[in-house]
């Protein structure tokens, strides 16, 4: 019976049940990251700050051993479906050639690299076309 009581924290120690440890040092190093921020913004009033606020806020709760990623998971949400609008339309400036080559790649470019900031971390993948 002992034996069987060792067994777990023997694993744990030896590193053996398959856990790297690479989800909770995410976890620390984005609290980290967002209490950094956080301090910066503290005397910082009005609705710019806010924004930033919120977001680092929201994100310091969801790396929270027991945090509450609904939050994080609904700004992500509405940002994506605010993508694809921006996207859709992007598209039919370049269709009506009220934008050029030119400017539809770098707005397009813009566009993903903020959608890449707003997929989850479990969903990203940049794929070359």
């Amino acid at each position: 019976m002992i034996q069987g009581l060792t067994l777990a924290p023997l694993i744990r120690l030896l590193k053996l049940d398959g856990e790297d440890g690479l989800s909770t040092e995410l976890a620390d190093a984005r609290r980290a990251l967002a209490d950094a921020a956080l301090a910066t913004l503290a005397a910082k009033r009005g609705p710019i700050a806010d924004h930033w606020r919120f977001g680092f806020e929201t994100a310091r709760a969801a790396a929270e051993p027991s945090g509450d990623a609904a939050p994080l998971a609904e700004k992500r949400r509405q940002g994506l479906a605010a993508m694809r609008a921006q996207r859709e339309r992007l598209d039919d400036l370049r269709r009506d050639q009220r934008v050029g080559a030119d400017a539809f790649l770098i707005l397009q470019e813009e566009l993903d690299f903020a959608e890449v900031t707003l997929t989850d971390e479990d969903e990203r993948h940049i794929e070359e076309s």
